[in-house]
C-alpha cells in the first residue's frame, strides 16, 4: 500500500540562531507536532560529510538522510511521548534537587533543532581493525557495532534540546528505524 505524499519545506542555509551555515536550515510542515514545535517549524541540520551537492552548489538531501526527515514527520507522536517519558527521567538522574519536569516537561526544555546525518555502516577493512584492537568479544567491539548503521538501516535523526538542569551541555535524542535509542549530554 503507498504511502500518503508528505507535506513539508526545508530551506537550507537559512537558521539565523545557527549562524547560517550553508548546512543549517528551517523545515515546516503541518505534520510537525505544536506542543514540539508551536510555529510548525523546526531548524534542522543536515551533515553534510559526502553529502549530494546539486548543480546549484546548494547541498541538498542525500535518500538516506530524506527517508530520517520522513521518519521524523511520520513519528512526532512517537517522539513527543518518548521525550516526555525519558527526559524526566534524566532530570532526575542529572538534578534530583531540582525542580521535577515530570508531567510538564515543555516547560523546561526547548528543542534546538533536529539532525540527519548521513548512513554511517563501518568498513569490513575498518571492522577488522576494531576486532583487532579490542577482541570481537569485547564489550568495546560490541558497542561499537551496536552504534554503527548498518545496510538495512532506513532511518537516524538526532533532537538536539536545550534543558533547565544542564547549561553546560545539550540533551540528544537518538532515534533510529523509528525507535528510540538513548538520551545523552
Amino acid at each position: 500500500m503507498p504511502r500518503e505524499p508528505i507535506e513539508y519545506e526545508l530551506r537550507i542555509g537559512e537558521d539565523p540562531a545557527f549562524e547560517g551555515s550553508d548546512y543549517d536550515g528551517v523545515l515546516t510542515s503541518p505534520l510537525l507536532d505544536p506542543t514540539m514545535h508551536p510555529d510548525r517549524a523546526a531548524a534542522v541540520y543536515i551533515v553534510p560529510q559526502g553529502g549530494v551537492v546539486g548543480s546549484d552548489g546548494e547541498a541538498q538531501l542525500d535518500p538516506f538522510q530524506h527517508a530520517s526527515l520522513v521518519e521524523y514527520l511520520s513519528s512526532q507522536r512517537y517522539v513527543r511521548e518518548t521525550l516526555e517519558r525519558e527526559i524526566p527521567i534524566d532530570q532526575e538522574e542529572w538534578d534530583p534537587d531540582g525542580p521535577s519536569v515530570r508531567g510538564n516537561i515543555w516547560a523546561f526544555i526547548e528543542i534546538l533543532r533536529v539532525v540527519f546525518r548521513l548512513r554511517q555502516v563501518p568498513k569490513p577493512a575498518d571492522l577488522e581493525k576494531y576486532k583487532a584492537r579490542f577482541g570481537e568479544d569485547s564489550e568495546d567491539f560490541q558497542v561499537m557495532l551496536a552504534a554503527a548503521d548498518t545496510p538495512q538501516t532506513r532511518s537516524f535523526f538526532t533532537v538536539t534540546i536545550k534543558c533547565s538542569w544542564d547549561d553546560e551541555h545539550r540533551l540528544e535524542a537518538e532515534f533510529r528505524d523509528g525507535k528510540f535509542r538513548f538520551l545523552t549530554h
